[in-house]
């Protein structure tokens, strides 16, 4: 794990569907959890976070997902970045992590799902591999890729979404290097009601009511949603 150094920017970046309560939840923890870190904010509401960047109801899809991310990350002017969004909790050595490589894509590990559906607590699950809502990398490198995939379609605001099979994946392993870089205390992404993709990808043979940091499933419930 490297020094931080003020030479890292977090994006944040949200489509304002979650439940106001959770959304808000979880910026208050990121804020705690960043520290120091500078915080740009690229909403379809205004929020208050960091350097909030409000582009108005433009829909919800992947492709406006990545056009808010490259608008945050125009506006950053650190060498490095770390993204962050609506529904997922960070912990603070999530932000100190500064890259050895700037050609790089590097996902914070381990990741863990949580599965709130019904503001009920399910459990976690881990989640084998990694995922952009986790991510530390070259700010011109994220920029170069997020270009390269809104260029075909004309780099707007769109209804394309990664579930369809002619939309381009930010991190395709045949096309951009990943490596992991590791915590002691995990990322967590949670499924709520409203979002775009309630299913991903885990290891249901994890499932636990306890981890690290987070604690049990119902005070991580407790924190976020009550």
């Amino acid at each position: 794990m490297t020094d931080r150094n003020s030479d890292i920017t977090a994006i944040y970046y949200t489509c304002n569907v979650e439940v106001p309560l959770f959304e808000q939840r979880i910026r208050e923890a990121l804020v705690e959890a960043a520290g120091d870190t500078p915080i740009i904010s690229v909403s379809q509401k205004p929020i208050s976070l960091g350097n909030n960047i409000c582009v108005g109801d433009v829909g919800v899809s992947s492709q406006n997902g990545y056009m808010q991310l490259l608008i945050g990350l125009e506006t950053a002017t650190t060498k490095w970045v770390c993204t962050a969004v609506a529904d997922s909790a960070y912990p603070p050595e999530y932000f100190q992590f500064l890259p050895p490589r700037e050609d790089v894509f590097y996902f914070a590990k381990p990741l863990w799902v949580f599965f709130a559906q019904r503001n009920k607590a399910k459990a976690f699950v881990n989640k084998p591999m990694g995922s952009e809502l986790a991510m530390v990398c070259s700010r011109h490198l994220l920029i170069e890729r997020i270009r390269t995939i809104l260029e075909p379609i004309g780099g707007s605001w769109g209804d394309h979404n990664s579930s369809d099979t002619s939309w381009p994946n930010l991190i395709d392993r045949s096309v951009v290097r990943r490596e992991r870089f590791y915590l002691d205390s995990p990322c967590i992404t949670v499924k709520s009601d409203n979002q775009m993709h309630r299913r991903t990808p885990c290891r249901m043979s994890s499932k636990t009511n306890e981890i690290p940091y987070w604690g049990t499933s119902e005070q991580f419930l407790g924190r976020f949603f009550q």
